[in-house]
């Protein structure tokens, strides 16, 4: 069925935000923080959410979520059983001392002394899924670089590819110069393309996975037993800062970093997903995101009425039957009430639009002549309702001319007892035979 679409409203800012929205409101101490939905990207808070600065050890979600895509797109399957075996360039040290010393001139891959480790040796060979668990659960800076080599060819070279893939994203402040995060002062990204990647992280089920996994037992390798290790993360840990809500995170922190954190938190359908850079502790970093959560999540969905039952509209109509696009204006109205619900902080932005529906001619008041579709940014459906007609509504043109002379024939002969009526009816419009 054709069907002609009439933007009625673009982008309907939902009537007043001013009145109906309630953005959250509350301080924390991080230095950049963002607060946002999962599934659609609304950004329920900000804070310098677009600044850039140092993510630490955050960039292994971008590290862990284009492996697990690589990993697809050469028909793994997200399967992560190949073994790797692992070099002696991606486990080399240096101090951070002669780092800086050196102008950071050194390759920007190069694990520091005193930076957290997985424990490889060189040579050793494990499966490309333990590794994965060693990067994310006890943030491995020498199972990212194993990672990287595997997946890229070149740790360096997999960064590059990494880059590419964030920007493809929509992450335009971010630059990864290594797999782990460990620091460089052109590695660089932002709260609100961290969340980003984080949002886009929750859409793969793999790499999803291994985001919210608190315990994992890696198998035996040509160097050591079989070990089991434990996510270092205190939101999904028992004890102070244990939060049941959080389905999965990652922390990082080097000196000019700070303390920083990115976690999921799901309450019903709903997920949300805080990014904090730049605290000044641990303890500071899990109490601001434990707020952001609490503050969003004690929200409750309000709806709000667009459309009246009876509210009258008008629908651009063909009545011509001569296949115009012009048409013809004619009252139309809902056949329901149209309401839309949402978070109060997370107030969408709106189109809606009307659809004719193809019918025959003559159409009587009542009958449904279209739809009304009420949609969000991302094209999502929130609302529907049938447009009936609120009039009569006939043909036009030379057959329409003769059907209301019919018509008023037969009304004033209803009206005088059958006599033919004593005015004449105005002639057809000019150019309708």
């Amino acid at each position: 069925m054709k069907r002609d679409r009439i933007v009625l409203l673009v982008v309907l800012v939902f009537f007043c935000r001013t009145t109906f929205s309630a953005p959250l409101s509350l301080s924390v101490s991080a230095d950049v923080a963002i607060l946002m939905n999962a599934e659609t990207g609304a950004v329920l808070y900000e804070k310098r959410g677009r600044h850039k600065t140092y993510p630490a050890s955050l960039t292994k979600i971008a590290t862990l979520l284009h492996a697990c895509r690589s990993v697809a797109d050469r028909g793994g399957g997200g399967r992560f059983e190949e073994k790797v075996t692992c070099p002696a360039p991606c486990l080399r040290t240096i101090r951070p001392e002669l780092k800086r010393a050196h102008g950071y001139e050194d390759p920007p891959y190069i694990l520091e002394t005193d930076g957290t480790a997985f424990g490889i040796r060189v040579g050793e060979i494990l499966s490309l899924g333990d590794l994965l668990h060693g990067m994310m659960l006890v943030s491995g800076n020498d199972a990212a670089n194993c990672v990287a080599y595997h997946i890229g060819g070149t740790v360096s070279g997999f960064a590059e590819e990494m880059n590419r893939y964030v920007r493809r994203l929509g992450c335009s402040d971010t630059r990864f110069l290594n797999p782990h995060g460990l620091h460089h002062p052109g590695h660089v990204s932002t709260a609100y393309d961290l969340a980003l990647i984080t949002r886009e992280l929750v859409q793969n089920g793999p790499a999803f996975a291994i985001f919210g996994k608190e315990r994992y037992v890696c198998d035996k390798t040509n160097r050591r037993e079989s070990v089991a290790i434990r996510h270092n993360g205190r939101l999904l840990q028992p004890g102070t800062f244990h939060y049941p809500r959080v389905i999965g995170m990652k922390t990082g922190y080097h000196a000019a970093a700070g303390y920083t954190l990115a976690a999921v938190a799901k309450e019903g359908d709903r997920m949300l997903i805080a990014v904090v850079l730049g605290c000044k502790s641990s303890v500071r970093r899990y109490r601001d995101v434990i707020r952001l959560f609490e503050e969003a999540f004690s929200q409750e969905k309000v709806t709000r009425l667009l459309f009246h039952e009876e509210d009258p509209l008008l629908m651009r109509l063909d009545l011509s039957r001569s296949g115009s696009r012009e048409g013809h204006l004619c009252r139309v109205r809902p056949a329901k009430g149209v309401a839309i619900s949402y978070f109060p902080a997370e107030i969408p932005d709106i189109t809606v639009t009307m659809e004719k529906r193809d019918r025959p001619l003559p159409i009587g008041k009542g009958e449904v002549v279209g739809d009304l579709y009420v949609t969000d940014d991302r094209g999502s459906l929130l609302a529907h309702s049938p447009l009936c007609a609120d009039e009569e509504i006939g043909p036009r043109g030379f057959r329409g001319w003769v059907s209301r002379v019919r018509k008023s024939v037969r009304a004033s002969g209803r009206r005088g007892g059958g006599g033919v009526p004593s005015c004449r009816p105005s002639p057809p419009p000019q150019g309708s035979r």
